[in-house]
């Protein structure tokens, strides 16, 4: 994979929540917060699974895009979810999917890191 085409994998994401993110507050409106958090939830799950079996860069650009969607839908809805459920306790519950976030990320580097090695 060269230069452009890795930017172009981290790049995919963020174009993503640029175009898709605005739809996501009328989709939870339409059809449920909670059901679009789930969705989101399941692209950005089957995103990153597609992931680990295989090394094609065409196949890598698309689970970006799949996940980035996931993400798009999924960032602007959750600061109203955790109010919605987590009224009492939201910088708790802020600092805990921060968190998460940065573990996972940290784990899927060391996989890479590992199987390069």
């Amino acid at each position: 994979m060269n230069a452009s085409t890795a930017s172009l994998l981290t790049a995919v994401p963020v174009l993503c929540m640029g175009v898709f993110s605005p739809l996501a507050a009328s989709l939870a409106q339409k059809f449920g917060l909670e059901r679009i958090i789930g969705y989101a939830l399941c692209l950005i799950g089957i995103g990153t699974v597609l992931r680990f079996f295989t090394y094609s860069t065409g196949f890598l650009i698309m689970t970006s895009l799949i996940a980035g969607v996931g993400i798009a839908a999924m960032g602007p809805l959750l600061s109203g979810f955790i109010k919605k459920y987590f009224n009492e306790h939201v910088p708790f519950m802020i600092s805990l999917y921060t968190a998460t976030l940065i573990i996972c990320s940290s784990a899927l580097s060391l996989r890479k890191l590992l199987i390069s090695a």
